[in-house]
Formats: structure tokens, sequence, C-alpha cells
């Protein structure tokens, strides 16, 4: 009995041709957009006219949906409750957002370390710190960042 190929090299042609130029669209699209500091983000604090509220802002979302919007001025830690023992400390401090503390396993949202706005483009999850076990992203954004609908 001779068993029939599922696939040909055709195929493999096509599927191999198929994923370069995905890869390509992707690497070309992220090429356009610009970095935070081509738009002169980075420089918001020293700027006279703006509110110390619009230096940034922290974004915090909990099973992907909005828990808080705090703006980067407001300093303090914020507690994040989910029940069934989770339990999220973001702290804001001096211009900076991090993961002050978390009940989570493995700690890597503590470790991730301090976002800022001069430092969000070289870090390696850039504006954001995840905790995957608590399901906790908090990004900083810059103020032309927020979508209408979360300002606080």
């Amino acid at each position: 009995m001779h068993m029939k190929k599922f696939v040909s090299k055709t195929d493999v042609v096509i599927i191999a041709l198929c994923l370069i130029s995905a890869l390509g669209i992707f690497f070309y699209a992220k090429s356009l957009m610009p970095k935070a500091s081509e738009m002169g983000n980075t420089h918001l604090a020293d700027s006279p006219t703006l509110k110390a509220s619009e230096t940034g802002y922290v974004r915090i979302q909990v099973d992907n949906r909005l828990y808080r919007m705090l703006p980067l001025s407001g300093e303090g830690a914020f507690p994040i409750a989910q029940g069934k023992g989770k339990i999220n400390v973001v702290e804001i401090k001096d211009g900076a957002v991090r993961m002050l503390s978390s009940t989570c396993k493995n700690q890597n949202c503590v470790h991730q370390g301090k976002v800022t706005l001069e430092n969000r483009d070289t870090r390696p999850l850039f504006n954001a710190i995840v905790c995957l076990p608590n399901q906790v992203l908090v990004e900083l954004l810059a103020p032309d960042e927020v979508r209408a609908g979360e300002m606080p």
C-alpha cells in the first residue's frame, strides 16, 4: 500500500514565502512607528506649560480590564487586591513606577524594576510591568498615548 503525501514541495515553498512576507511586513511596520524619544515625550516634565499630572500616566489592568489610571505625579503605593490571596502593590515615586510587591510565586514582576519616561524605550518590556500569575499589567504612558475615556 502506498501512502499519500499530505504536504507537497509546492506547499512548503508557498508556506515559507508567506512566513517570510509576514515577517517582512511586521518589521517594516515596526520601523515606521516613532519612538517616544522621537516624539519629544521624554521632556514633558520640563515643560512649564504642563501640569504635573500631564507628565505621564500609569495604566493598571487586571484580567485584561482597566482597573485604575493614575497620574505619574501622584506618588504612593497602590494595592491591587483581587481576592483568593492575589495582591500586587504598585509604587509610583520620583517619576517612576514599579511593582513593589506581589503574592505571585515567581516574583518576576517585582524584579522587572522601575519604568520611567526616560528608560521605557530601552527596557526588555518597554513601558510595561507584567505579573502573569496574577494577570496584572502596569503600563507607563505619555499623555498623548492615553485613550479617550481613560483619563483619571
